[in-house]
């Protein structure tokens, strides 16, 4: 996401909320259902698309974020 791919997540853990309106979420292990949201991403694909990807990405998951999640993961195991 953030290099400006649009996400397609499995309806897992946090995922969903990660990529928020700016992707795709697939409900369920269902071939159909993901042909039908990678059919669906040329239409609705555009540079402002791409662009609110990276902006949702930099601003809730900022490096300085990231470092203090992944050290306190750390500590507790």
């Amino acid at each position: 996401m953030l290099c400006g791919c649009i996400p397609v997540v499995s309806a897992v853990a946090a995922m969903p909320d990660i990529v928020g309106s700016d992707g795709y979420v697939l409900q369920s292990k269902n071939a159909l259902e993901l042909k039908s949201i990678l059919d669906r991403i040329p239409n609705e694909h555009s540079v402002e698309k791409m662009t609110a990807v990276r902006k949702r990405i930099e601003s809730s998951y900022t490096e300085e974020g990231r470092s203090i999640k992944l050290l306190e993961t750390i500590a507790k195991a």
